[in-house]
């Protein structure tokens, strides 16, 4: 290295020289500016000549830096190892130095040339990419963490690559991360979701009892935890705890639920259920609080008696294994039917239309809304895919009416109808995914949900009202009672009438699921409006070819897990056939020792899948692993895939289901 150091010297000579010089001429300035211009002229030629030097001095830096590290001896880092275990290896990894503190890390003394991999298990240099060089690497190392950070090195002897590997023990660090990540604090909601129907079933003993009953079970619960849970309001609980315990009730599937349902033994009017929500990972309460009551609105929406974790957009669902409680107090709907009433009025014109393949209760009841906006004088339409929509008989059904003609249009038709003062109603749905048309509800100012299925985690949210009552039986239903608040409740002509009793039908398989007294009374009503029984079961015939499928459809049927009867049609559906496939499912119920029911068939390149239950399995679960939803006894999903492929599908979601219950 003398040379090149001496090179070295001699530039920063030149540059002391060309000072120098510069002091010279500010000196002569001072007693001869004329003189002094002169010497400039000069200095500037030598100031050409200073940055050819200056350009060859850098140069020359360079050269001796690449010079110094080539000549750089392995064992001069040993400066490095007084606390940190460091170790020099080859690509390869084999070990060529270590210090002190790597020996106590590898708990031996390794021999020079061993692999690293055989003293380290997890390191292997020879994988390292150039961008992990400097990032580093986590290593266990028996109960320790460390990050191991590597750093190129080259070696004088051989001018081989070698690698300098430091490690950083990183494990109180990250004990201290987990303990602060285990304390976050965690918000529930809890409410007794049917306080009402204890109320009105029970004495005020009894009342107090099924109440005093939840209280001590929620306690018991809660009290491992260490957190606090406090009585709020009447019924309605605030529990926080740390995020540790967690993945405990989790893992439990929330079996307080089951314990609250058992506490009213037999001989109670009715059973107390709960719904809990629960805000995770939020950065504060407040936030954690706001999380929680999203996630119990969740639980509420897809018909109460269970537990919903929300943890920011993602929700998981516990429970739900008891039937959806009828509410009997019809305020909600006088209220509801006053807002929509408002918003009928504020609008130049209503646009309603359902989910895609609409059905008897998806036409029955748009068929109801767009009557309570024509009588209020408002100009109405309904928006579906008729060529596709199996309740085309009943579209034509309605049409006989002189008022509905040019009342359906096609969703194109319908984008043309849209202002900024459009009331969009979508009813029987509550999925932006399977609305009958995407364009018209994005363009859509005021939007208004009126549906019965229990809530799905992609729930259209930016509405104007959301009338979501997962109690009733049908949507046709919910449209029948508001009806009765809007217009001296006799706007409803007899062929509407039919269109939303047809709905009803349907939904209730001719009242045998999903009845309550209100489901009657909405019966009563329309057969009150002019609504024939006789008509509506027309609606419902089909030709022999449609029957003799839905008898092939029955006869295929495989019993699963002894409980489940799964049934395939290899052909493509025809059109109607969703109303086939739904009758053939409830008939399948009939069969001895089949609680659930599942009939799969192809249409217009989708597999569409009627899942029907007698209670004791909620299909609505199995269908929501799908991508469906629905309810509890009534549920079904479409897929982009071959029925064989399906069908395999459906058995995996129908054995999850029952292993985990």
């Amino acid at each position: 290295m003398k040379k090149p150091l001496k090179s070295m010297l001699r530039s920063r000579q030149q540059v002391i020289l060309l000072g120098c010089a510069l002091a010279i001429l500010l000196v002569t300035a001072l007693f001869d500016l004329r003189f002094a211009l002169g010497q400039a002229v000069l200095l500037l030629a030598l100031g050409a000549v200073f940055l050819l030097m200056e350009a060859g001095f850098f140069q020359g830096v360079k050269k001796q830096l690449d010079a110094a590290g080539r000549a750089l001896d392995v064992e001069s880092i040993s400066f490095l190892g007084s606390a940190l275990p460091v170790a020099a290896v080859r690509k390869n990894g084999a070990l060529q130095w270590y210090n002190g503190a790597f020996r106590e890390l590898a708990g031996h003394s390794p021999a020079p040339g061993q692999p690293l991999q055989e003293i380290l298990a997890g390191v292997n240099p020879g994988k390292l990419q150039p961008e992990e060089l400097y990032a580093g690497a986590d290593l266990s190392v028996g109960e320790r963490l460390y990050r191991v950070f590597a750093s190129p090195l080259r070696e004088q002897e051989t001018s081989g690559e070698l690698l300098l590997l430091v490690f950083f023990d990183r494990t109180d660090h990250e004990a201290l991360l987990a303990e602060h990540q285990s304390a976050h604090p965690v918000v529930a909601q809890i409410v007794v979701d049917n306080l009402d129907e204890i109320s009105q079933n029970a004495s005020e003993g009894e009342r107090a009892m099924a109440l005093a009953a939840v209280d001590r079970i929620l306690n018991g619960w809660a009290a491992p935890t260490g957190g606090l849970l406090q009585l709020v309001e009447r019924g309605r609980y605030l529990f926080l705890f740390e995020e540790r315990f967690l993945p405990h009730y989790i893992a439990d599937k929330f079996s307080v639920l089951d314990e609250v349902r058992a506490s009213a033994g037999d001989g109670a009017l009715a059973a107390p259920t709960i719904s809990v929500g629960v805000g995770r990972g939020g950065e504060t309460l407040a936030e954690g609080m706001e999380l929680a009551k999203q996630a119990l609105d969740m639980a509420l929406g897809r018909g109460g008696d269970q537990a919903t974790v929300k943890q920011g957009a993602n929700l998981e669902f516990f429970g739900g294994k008891s039937k959806t409680v009828e509410r009997r107090t019809k305020v909600k709907a006088r209220l509801m039917a006053k807002q929509l009433s408002d918003l009928i009025d504020q609008a130049t014109n209503v646009l309603v239309m359902g989910h895609r393949f609409a059905d008897f209760d998806s036409v029955g009841s748009c068929v109801g809304v767009a009557r309570l906006a024509s009588a209020k004088g408002k100009p109405a339409h309904i928006v579906i895919h008729r060529e596709v929509s199996p309740a085309r008989v009943l579209v034509e059904h309605v049409e006989q009416l002189p008022e509905y003609a040019g009342v359906f249009v096609t969703p194109n038709q319908g984008l043309d109808l849209i202002s900024s003062e459009t009331l969009l109603v979508i009813c029987d749905t509550h999925n932006p995914e399977i609305i009958e048309s995407k364009e018209i509800y994005a363009n859509a100012a005021s939007v208004v949900v009126i549906d019965h299925h229990r809530r799905m985690a992609s729930a259209i949210e930016d509405t104007v009202l959301s009338y979501h009552e997962p109690y009733a039986s049908s949507t046709s239903e919910l449209v029948c009672e508001l009806a009765q608040y809007v217009s001296g409740g006799n706007a409803i002509r007899k062929r509407e009438a039919e269109a939303m009793l047809a709905g009803i039908v349907l939904d209730t398989n001719n009242f045998e699921f999903k009845t309550s007294f209100r489901t009657f009374e909405a019966a009563a009503y329309l057969r009150k409006m002019g609504a024939d029984t006789i008509e509506v079961k027309k609606l419902f015939q089909v030709d022999l070819e449609s029957y003799a499928s839905r008898t092939s459809l029955i006869m295929a049927a495989k019993i699963f897990r002894r409980v489940a009867a799964i049934s395939v049609w290899e052909q493509e559906g025809h059109s109607g056939f969703q109303v086939i496939a739904a009758q053939a499912a409830d008939e399948m119920l009939d069969i001895g020792g089949v609680e659930a029911s599942f009939v799969l068939y192809g249409e217009n390149g989708r597999v569409h899948i009627s899942a029907r239950s007698l209670g004791t399995i909620n299909v609505q679960l199995i269908m929501e692993a799908l991508g469906g939803g629905g309810h509890m006894t009534n549920a079904g999903a479409q897929l982009s895939i071959p029925p064989q492929e399906a069908a395999e599908r459906l058995r995996a979601a129908i054995s999850s289901y029952l292993d985990g219950n």
